[in-house]
Order: structure tokens, then C-alpha cells, then sequence
């Protein structure tokens, strides 16, 4: 598809327009348009009183300024107007042209000019009309319906068989008609957003200075509504509390998977403490950290299935046994637990004397006050895995353990762009409905790229979709490879990427599976990886990225319709719009080619 630059949103502009834009939108890729511009009738570069419609660029280096007109073109020569319009169409083309072509000149400072055409688009003229208007006026000057259905043929026999000299079209026209798609520009905007989330976190911690007084806290909140930053603002200001004495308090924050632990402990790092200290563990690291200190090491199962068993019944036996007298370097001040939906309530396996529900009774019982310890406890049920058994995770039973606590609902949404925001409210299936909910729109939600979705793709190709979409946000100054976040519904040794590949081209370093820190990679998303980094979607729960591809699954309508017809449970849907919320500025969906 081309690229677009609007000077104001699509569904203000005119019918007519509007449908020459979806025209122009079945281009393929090195076509660039700008959709509106304002322009001097009077010469005067100050005074941009008059408004043209389209200006296009060629995969050829060619240009042309293309002026919309909705009417028939009739000319009534008794008063010499044109009807609907008191200007001669072509005079208000020429006046376009001129402004076009002295923008080019001054970006340019010399250099040869690419070739610039013109011509009035006129989709409603009878054809009939068309040959009169091409005597009178022309051939060139015209693009009626037929030519727009082909309009790579209408450009070969029009405007490309002039001869074009310039020797960097595509950089002269970011200077001169798109100045806001330059490199810099865009990403100086991208980085002013990912400020402006930030403040927006800021903003909000405000609520922790609400019910400082309180010593438990229930937070419940959807995708994006920036439940991790209060989680660690959370963990550090009960670190570094007065009356915590002079070492401070000792916290753990415990998340379920390890890529979130990797992002919590990124955060940590910008946020240095003055005193006590903050513990980030993962579920399973918490578990085999307790059974090393008594001088266990379970190995685990390389078969999947056998894996289940040991996570499920082994492991929580042994750490069950070892809590019985928790060692010393596993007792805390306060607990912090991040998507906390994904921690068991109803478990076989709960301490027989336990404060808590399921897994959580041995949590408290590595804190020093037990049930009265300090907790802050964030969650979101409609994000716990539909695949995960009913009933295993109940925010009501944390309640009634943690009688103490005071619950807090986030709403507003702190992470995503309109253009995401509006594109996860679109995805309506049953699978969602909780998870939409979750997502409410920022009042000052800031302007972003729009969603980019390349249909019906076949596993053999997506790693060359994906590829396009690496190649083309480099050039364009929105990311480096190495700040997208790729995510699908397979493990990464099960994905179309590591099947197939992608096309072995030195200008794009490789997609990985994220294996953690501990192998050097860097968290998932952020500059300074050496590319893209691949999880899973339930896997990213609670990672953010500027730029996320999602990818293998097919398209949200088919996977919506699947489900209705065989009665499944949503688990296609929920890991689609789960994948999909993992961006926060940039964000492409490549479809997966229906079977057959």
C-alpha cells in the first residue's frame, strides 16, 4: 500500500475525495501521497488562504498534483463559470501546480527538479463528457473513473513519458511536500509520545499518595491502564517508607512470567532507591530459589507434557514441604505481585494452615507479619488465560484473605495511541468482551501511525511481510529492528518465522525467540537488542513495546466466525487482542492465509 501523509483526518474530507483516497489506496508500495495541503492563491508565501487535494509521488521519482472536482464540469459559456464552481478548475490547478513546484525548488537549493505533472481527477463526469473536456483542454490534464481503476496505467501513458532527471526524488519531496515524515521528525514525535505516556504514569501515582495510610492494596485495571509503573512505584516507596528504619524494608515483587520480570527489573533500574530493597522474582525462579536454599534441585522434563506435571504437582509439593519453616533469606517485609490474575487462589496444593487462598498461602508465609503484611496486589481478570482451568484464580477470595484491603479500579488508559485504541475497541468477539472493557480511552489520547494489517498472507511468506515492515520503519525513521516486538500464538520454534524464515537479506539482522537476560539479550522491546525479539502472546503479558507485528494468526473476523461455528471458548480472539495490546505507538497484524 502507499504511504499517506494527511494535513486532517480522512472522514472530514469531501465524498468525492474520499472515494478517490480508496482508489489511490490499492497502490503498492513506493507510491507516497499527501492527502491536502494549503497553498497561496495570491503569491504570497504567508498567506495560505486556498486548499489543493492530493499530491502524489511515483515509484518513478515523477510527481503529480491532482485536484479533486465532484460536479459534472459544466461550463455555462453565457457567463464563462463553471457550475458549482465560480473558478476556472484549471486556473485553481495551475495556481497548485506553481505553489508545488516552488516548494521543491526552495527544498531543494539548486538541484534538479523532478518532474511534476498535473490534472483535474473528475470521477463523476458522464463519459460522454470526457472526450469534449480532453479536446478542449487536453488529454494530460485529465483522470476520469476508468483511469483510477488503472491508475499505474494512467500514470505510464501520462506522466511517465516525461523525462525525469532528479537524482533523490523520494528525500526532496519528505523535504518539501512531507516535512513531517523526515527521519527526525517522526521520531522526535514518537519520543515526545512515549514522554507524554510517561506522564500520564506519572500523573497517576498520584493514587498511591491517596491511600498511602493503607498497608494493602487490590488494584484492578485493564491492558495499558499502567498497572506495572504503580507496581514498581508501589515496591519502592514501601522500600524507602519512614519508619521502615535506617536499612529500609525488604520487598518482593513477584511476577508469573519471565519476560515480565525483565521489564520490571528494567524499570527498577531507572528508579535507584535510597534505601531497602526490591527482589524481582518470576514464579518458577521463586519456587526453585526456595528449594535451593534447602539443598534440592528437581530437574525439570523436557517433554511438555511431563513439564505440566512438574509445575503443576512435583514443584508445588517440594516448595509446599520446604515452607513448612521458610528459610531466613526468604522472609519479607511486603509483597508485590503484577498480574496477579495469573496466581492460583483455588489449588490443591495450598498450605494445609495457610492464611491464603492457593499459591497465596505460601506467599504469606514468607512475610515476616503474614496476612498483615504489606501488599500491593495488581490485576486484571479478563487477561487471566481462558486455557487456564475456571475458578482458579477469584479476585473475591484475595479479598476475603486481605480483609484489610482497599480496592482501587483503574480506567483510563495510559499507553496506547488513538489509532490502537480505536483499533482494540473494533475487535468484537466473546473472547474479548472482558478484556475491551479494560480498555478505556485516554481524553488525551495522542495522534500515532495508523494500524497496519497485510491481509491473507501464507506462513512461506510472512517472514518476507514482516521483513517489508522492518525495512520500511527504518527508512522511515519510526524504529530500529531491535525495538519491535514480534508476537504470535505459537512458541517461537512453531511460528511461520522459524519454519519458514525470513528471506536471508544482510541489511535485517534475524528474529529470535526472547530466552531472557541471562543469555545477554536485552528485554523485549527496547533499543539495543540486534533485532527483533519473538514471545508468545501470553508470554508478553505485561511487556510493552513501541512497535509490536503481530503475526499467524489469521485474520480477527475468521477467527471470531471459528470460534461461533465449533462453540470454542475464545482462545484465538483473547490471544489475538492480548498480542495486539502489547504496542504502544506502532502496530501491524500479518494475517495468516486461510487454510486451503
Amino acid at each position: 500500500m502507499p504511504r499517506w501523509y494527511y494535513e486532517r483526518p480522512p472522514t472530514e474530507a469531501d465524498p468525492t475525495e474520499q472515494r478517490v483516497a480508496q482508489e489511490l489506496d490499492q497502490l503498492g508500495e513506493g507510491w507516497w501521497i499527501r492527502w491536502g495541503f494549503y497553498y497561496s492563491a495570491t503569491g504570497d508565501p504567508q498567506a495560505l488562504d486556498r486548499e489543493g487535494d492530493f499530491i502524489v509521488l511515483g515509484p518513478d521519482g515523477r510527481v503529480l498534483v491532482l485536484e479533486v472536482k465532484g460536479g459534472p464540469l459544466a461550463h455555462f459559456p453565457m457567463t464563462g463559470y463553471y457550475q458549482g464552481d465560480p473558478e476556472h478548475p484549471l486556473g485553481q490547478l495551475h495556481a497548485e501546480w506553481q505553489a508545488v513546484l516552488g516548494w521543491l525548488r526552495e527544498a531543494a537549493q539548486g538541484a534538479t527538479l523532478p518532474y511534476v505533472a498535473r490534472a483535474l481527477c473528475l470521477p463523476n463526469v458522464p463519459l460522454g463528457n470526457q472526450e469534449d473536456l480532453r479536446q478542449r483542454f487536453g488529454e494530460d490534464f485529465f483522470v476520469f473513473t476508468q483511469d483510477l481503476k488503472n491508475f499505474p496505467g494512467w500514470w505510464g501513458r501520462q506522466v511517465a513519458r516525461h523525462p525525469q532527471y532528479c537524482q533523490e526524488p523520494e528525500a526532496l519531496f519528505r523535504r518539501a511536500i512531507v516535512p513531517g515524515l523526515e527521519r527526525r521528525a517522526i521520531r522526535d514525535f514518537l519520543r515526545r509520545t512515549d514522554k507524554l505516556f510517561q506522564r500520564y504514569a506519572r500523573d497517576q501515582a498520584a493514587l498511591l499518595d491517596l491511600v498511602a495510610g493503607n498497608r494493602q492494596l487490590l488494584v484492578e485495571g485493564g491492558a495499558g491502564t499502567g498497572k506495572t509503573f504503580l507496581a514498581v512505584e508501589q515496591a519502592c516507596r514501601w522500600a524507602e517508607e519512614d519508619g521502615a528504619g535506617e536499612a529500609g524494608r525488604r520487598v518482593l515483587f513477584l511476577v508469573y512470567h519471565l519476560a515480565l520480570v525483565e521489564a520490571v527489573r528494567a524499570l527498577l533500574a531507572a528508579r535507584p532507591l535510597a534505601r531497602g530493597s526490591v527482589e524481582v522474582r518470576g514464579w518458577q525462579e521463586w519456587m526453585e530459589g526456595i528449594l535451593a536454599a534447602r539443598g534440592l534441585d528437581p530437574e525439570m522434563p523436557e517433554e511438555r507434557e511431563e513439564q505440566t506435571v512438574y509445575f503443576r504437582e512435583v514443584l508445588p509439593d517440594l516448595v509446599g514441604e520446604c515452607l513448612a519453616d521458610p528459610p531466613d533469606d526468604y522472609r519479607y517485609d511486603a509483597l508485590v505481585v503484577d498480574e496477579a490474575q495469573d496466581h492460583d487462589t483455588a489449588h490443591d496444593h495450598a498450605l494445609a494452615d495457610g492464611e491464603g487462598p492457593g499459591w497465596w498461602s505460601w506467599y504469606f508465609r514468607t512475610l515476616r507479619e503474614g496476612a498483615n503484611a504489606r501488599m500491593a496486589l495488581f490485576y486484571d481478570g479478563g487477561q487471566r488465560p481462558l486455557f487456564r482451568a475456571d475458578g482458579e484464580f477469584s479476585a473475591e477470595r484475595l479479598r476475603e484473605a486481605l480483609p484489610r484491603g482497599v480496592h482501587l479500579r483503574l480506567r483510563r488508559n495510559l499507553r496506547y495511541t488513538r489509532p490502537i485504541l480505536e483499533y482494540l475497541q473494533s475487535l468484537q468477539a466473546p473472547g474479548t468482551a472482558t478484556l475491551r472493557e479494560g480498555v478505556a480511552a485516554h481524553p488525551e489520547a495522542p495522534e500515532g501511525p495508523e494500524v497496519r494489517v497485510v491481509e491473507a498472507v501464507p506462513p512461506e511468506r510472512t517472514g518476507a511481510a514482516v521483513a517489508d515492515l522492518l525495512r520500511e520503519w527504518r527508512a522511515h525513521g519510526i524504529c530500529e529492528p531491535g525495538e519491535v516486538l514480534v508476537v504470535g500464538p505459537h512458541r517461537f520454534e512453531n511460528s511461520s518465522l522459524a519454519v519458514h524464515g525470513i528471506p536471508g537479506e544482510d541489511d535485517l539482522p534475524p528474529v529470535r525467540a526472547w530466552t531472557g537476560n541471562r543469555d545477554g539479550e536485552h528485554e523485549p522491546g527496547n533499543r539495543g537488542a540486534a533485532g527483533p525479539v519473538y514471545l508468545n502472546s501470553y508470554r508478553a503479558k505485561g511487556c510493552e513495546s513501541l512497535a509490536v507485528i503481530v503475526v499467524d494468526y489469521e485474520s480477527f473476523a475468521a477467527l471470531t466466525a471459528r470460534e461461533e461455528g465449533e462453540g470454542a471458548e475464545g482462545l484465538w480472539t483473547e490471544g489475538f487482542f492480548l498480542a495486539a495490546t502489547r504496542a504502544r505507538q506502532v502496530l501491524a497484524v500479518v494475517e495468516r492465509a486461510p487454510p486451503g
